[in-house]
């Protein structure tokens, strides 16, 4: 996986496009920092390596902008995500790496919060007391990893 801050040849992007699908080359493009990840098998996993390493975060979301507009079942998919890499980084013992995917699904977990209201908002400060407690706490409720994405999972098929 690569990040560009600058173009690339077509004989360089060809050379990229071999090492998974032969044709073609996924990225990932931040467009307001000019940043383009490539060459990974996963859309995901590129976007990872941008956020990782800080180099796109969630500034445009706001409670009353782009993230409002979307469905609850979008914003919980969204968290899920950050929640996934978190899990991950736990996993292979990089705590930096885990804190960061950690702040950035709390960041989108508030602003959920914000927008919500009755048993949903309940649920929902369950849900961070429950994220907190698992990366950053104590674990005293004994969350596991796989609970953590399951959670989140089923919002990935819900409109």
């Amino acid at each position: 996986m690569i990040i560009l801050t600058q173009p690339i040849s077509k004989s360089e992007l060809s050379e990229l496009a071999k090492t998974y699908f032969g044709d073609m080359v996924k990225g990932v493009a931040d467009v307001d920092k000019g940043l383009v990840s490539l060459d990974a098998e996963l859309h995901s996993d590129l976007e990872a390596m941008l956020l990782d390493q800080g180099m796109i975060s969630h500034p445009s979301l706001h409670a009353d902008g782009r993230w409002a507009a979307m469905s609850f079942a979008q914003q919980m998919g969204n968290i899920g995500s950050e929640v996934s890499r978190a899990c991950k980084w736990k996993e292979k013992h990089r705590p930096e790496m885990m804190e960061k995917a950690f702040y950035r699904g709390l960041e989108l977990l508030d602003l959920t919060i914000a927008l919500s209201h009755g048993s949903r908002l309940r649920e929902l400060l369950r849900a961070r007391e429950v994220m907190c407690d698992f990366f950053a706490g104590d674990n005293v409720y004994q969350s596991t990893t796989r609970q953590m994405k399951q959670y989140y999972d089923i919002f990935a098929f819900m409109k």
